[in-house]
């Protein structure tokens, strides 16, 4: 049975955390030797973004995706952190901002476990979903 992209991230960042830089790199090199070898090399990328997303993790942060309908001001910007914040608190948000021509008004709050829909096309299907029962 072959190792998971997170016990792949969580063996590395567990290797790596104590090891001078010279060593860090020697290390990666034979893990990505081990990848080759056994036929995971398009695990990489997905391993990259696990170590990244532990590494914020402990930092505590969280990074947000916003989408919206078209591109948003200064001001409305600062409303979107406020909210996000207010969404994942004791958290240091990090927004970034996604253009969809789909989104009728609002906006939409993601992350890799959250979806908050804040939209005016995510309130009529509620509305319609609750008059349906």
């Amino acid at each position: 049975m072959r190792p998971t992209i997170s016990q792949y991230a969580e063996a590395l960042e567990e290797l790596s955390e104590h090891a001078a830089p010279e060593k860090v790199q020697t290390m990666i090199g034979n893990f990505w030797g081990l990848l080759h070898r056994r036929g995971e090399e398009k695990k990489m990328v997905a391993i990259v973004k696990r170590l990244e997303k532990m590494e914020a993790e402990k930092k505590g942060q969280v990074s947000v995706i916003v989408v919206t309908v078209h591109e948003t001001e200064k001001e409305t910007k600062q409303r979107l952190l406020l909210q996000a914040e207010r969404l994942f608190p004791h958290k240091k948000v990090e927004l970034q901002y996604v253009i969809d021509k789909d989104v009728i008004g609002g906006a939409v709050f993601r992350t890799d476990e959250v979806l908050y829909d804040a939209t005016v096309a995510g309130t009529l299907k509620a509305m319609k979903k609750s008059l349906v029962r």
